[in-house]
């Protein structure tokens, strides 16, 4: 795959934190499994933010508490990016 020139088929994740991208989206993949995909990451982001509405202030260390919040961020942002490809999917077949 050419790097370089963009591709419509395979998407990156659109919180990269390298140059190039490693992990992308087959957006052919079949409907049902980029839902599955999105809804694992609302689910487990849920998970986190659940955990954090029910922690005590002073039973958390700021550092923990910043990599559950921005866990529960990269979680939520590949669910939402999965969710764009699978609503430009269900606009072109209308």
């Amino acid at each position: 795959m050419d790097y370089k020139t963009p591709s419509t088929r395979y998407i990156p994740l659109s919180n990269t934190c390298t140059q190039l991208p490693v992990v992308l989206i087959d957006s052919k993949a079949p409907l049902k499994d980029l839902h599955a995909f999105a809804d694992l990451r609302f689910r487990q982001a849920t998970a986190f933010l659940d955990s954090l509405a029910h922690m005590r202030p002073g039973d958390v260390d700021d550092r923990d508490l910043s990599a559950m919040a921005s866990q529960a961020y990269a979680l939520m942002q590949e669910g939402c990016d999965v969710n764009q490809v699978i609503e430009r999917r269900l606009a072109e077949s209308c």
